[in-house]
């Protein structure tokens, strides 16, 4: 499995971090991929928060969030995000 990135950028309010756009399939097996933006920002404790949200019909829906993931599990995380919710 791999996390195809697209429109890489940089976010830095309120903190510095990542976003880009991934297909990630929702919840359910049985549904097709989704394209989501995957927010990680580092916090001033040097850990990561992580945002996943896809938007429906002009609302946004978070798919998955999580506070204080440690570098070293960081990638296990995007990568199982399909997995998540």
């Amino acid at each position: 499995m791999a996390l195809g990135a697209t429109d890489l950028g940089y976010v830095t309010n309120p903190r510095p971090g990542l976003r880009f756009r991934a297909r990630i399939i929702p919840t359910g097996a049985a549904r097709a991929p989704r394209v989501m933006t995957v927010t990680v920002v580092l916090t001033p404790a040097d850990l990561y928060d992580i945002t996943v949200v896809w938007e429906d019909r002009g609302e946004m829906v978070t798919h998955y969030q999580a506070s204080g993931v440690y570098a070293d599990v960081l990638g296990e995380v995007l990568f199982d995000l399909d997995r998540q919710n």
